[in-house]
């Protein structure tokens, strides 16, 4: 399964905003953290559209640190991930 570790921070408006280490395109907000983590998929699902569609590899998740949410891909997503990355390797 690929886990992807993100970022919550407060902002000043008492709404939580979402990053992505490893994937910079993926942004996200939510009124609560339940709810950022909620959308944080939705920016994901986003991220990896905009990487099918611009023929780049889907960068693998890092490691997240001690106790850092992550957002987990569905294991079909997973699978469509990986084969990409290995079909634009083997097509260099």
């Amino acid at each position: 399964m690929l886990s992807y570790p993100i970022t919550l921070t407060p902002d000043s408006n008492g709404t939580y905003l979402v990053g992505f280490p490893d994937l910079p395109e993926a942004n996200s907000v939510g009124d609560n953290e339940d709810e950022a983590r909620v959308n944080a998929a939705d920016a994901l699902a986003v991220a990896l559209k905009i990487c099918f569609d611009e023929r780049r590899p889907v960068p693998m998740p890092s490691k997240p640190a001690k106790d850092q949410a992550t957002v987990s891909l569905p294991a079909l997503e997973a699978a469509k991930v990986l084969l990409w990355n290995e079909t634009l390797n083997h097509g260099r």
